[in-house]
């Protein structure tokens, strides 16, 4: 059976004290995961080891951290602590490689053979989680007698890494290393099938099955009993993310490229509010799941028909309307996958 987890991301505008009481709600409402991504802002691991002492029984994982960022000894060395702040809560590590767009400007880091790095990246951290000292050498990472981790706590190490992508041949290369893929938000559910056949090609290629690939998807969600107030808080979500190319991938899967091109356009020369004016319900009918609870359920079980595993709930939330709306998404989900809440 599908599994919901609750996200958020570190450029969010709401208080941690809210996104813990959001995950503590989500806890009691039949949802799985509770997991934080990152950006820029706000430190996923930090917020995620709060949430390891105020919850009880939901799981914790990254959806996701950017490769280009940390490095991946700071990295395993988190997930490793978290497994031992959580009490084996922590199960899924998400990563990345973000946009080249931000990993430039924000970051100051060159944005350069993304699949390679994070075919190494992968390497190193499932090294760096068994037993013994770290030795690897690569094109990236060149790693010599890293002290063994795992001799520091008796935490589960059985952290499953997570893929987050979007190009092709990130997609197979999940199939090849990784315990999962978290498809990129805006996903559609022709893009997810696709991409089910793209991380089985990976898993195939390299001896793997594609049943043991879980596949994941990041949904941007937006669920009101007043539909005017679900469209708009959706607008706003699809616009963080839709002005990216990295999501043509995506945007190709539908009739929408010439509108997104044309709303680019728009934002990146500083005309954002034409740029939101542009978007239609068509066009958020493309990319988001929005509307009444009802049409929400209904909307993601095509997510779940067309092979999503693991649904990745991103919530349209900001400063206009704040945790209230993350409430709203969780109670229009108590109970659609059947799962009694949890004790």
């Amino acid at each position: 059976m599908p599994s919901l987890a609750l996200t958020f991301y570190s450029l969010l505008d709401i208080p941690v004290d809210d996104v813990i009481a959001c995950w503590q709600e989500a806890e009691s409402s039949g949802f799985e995961y509770g997991v934080m991504s990152e950006s820029a802002g706000r430190d996923a691991a930090v917020i995620l080891a709060r949430a390891a002492v105020e919850t009880r029984t939901i799981k914790l994982g990254t959806n996701i951290i950017p490769m280009y960022v940390r490095s991946p000894m700071q990295t395993a060395a988190a997930a490793l602590t978290l497994s031992e702040l959580s009490n084996g809560r922590f199960r899924i590590l998400g990563l990345g490689t973000s946009y080249k767009q931000r990993v430039e400007a924000w970051f100051g880091e060159e944005f350069r053979s993304p699949v390679v790095r994070a075919r190494e990246y992968v390497e190193v951290i499932r090294s760096l989680l068994s037993e013994g000292p770290t030795n690897y050498h690569g094109e990236f990472f060149n790693i010599t007698d890293y002290p063994d981790l795992t001799t520091l706590t008796d935490a589960p190490r059985d952290v499953r890494i997570y893929l987050g992508v979007t190009g092709p041949r990130m997609r197979r290369l999940t199939g090849e290393v990784a315990d999962g893929v978290i498809l990129n938000s805006l996903s559609t559910p022709r893009f997810i099938r696709d991409s089910v056949e793209l991380v089985a090609e990976g898993a195939e290629a390299a001896g793997r099955s594609p049943a043991d690939i879980e596949i994941g998807c990041s949904i941007v969600f937006s669920a009101s009993e007043d539909r005017h107030e679900a469209v708009e808080a959706a607008k706003r979500g699809l616009l963080f993310y839709i002005i990216y190319p990295e999501f043509d991938p995506i945007v190709k899967t539908t009739d929408q490229l010439p509108q997104v091109q044309a709303l680019r356009e728009a934002y990146w020369n500083g005309d954002v509010k034409g740029a939101y004016r542009s978007i239609t319900e068509e066009m958020l009918e493309a990319f988001v799941v929005f509307g009444t609870p009802a049409e929400c359920r209904e909307k993601l079980r095509e997510y779940v028909d067309a092979g999503v595993e693991f649904l990745v709930i991103r919530s349209c939330v900001d400063k206009l309307n704040g945790k209230d709306a993350v409430l709203q998404n969780i109670d229009a989900l108590r109970g659609f996958l059947g799962q009694p809440a949890a004790v």
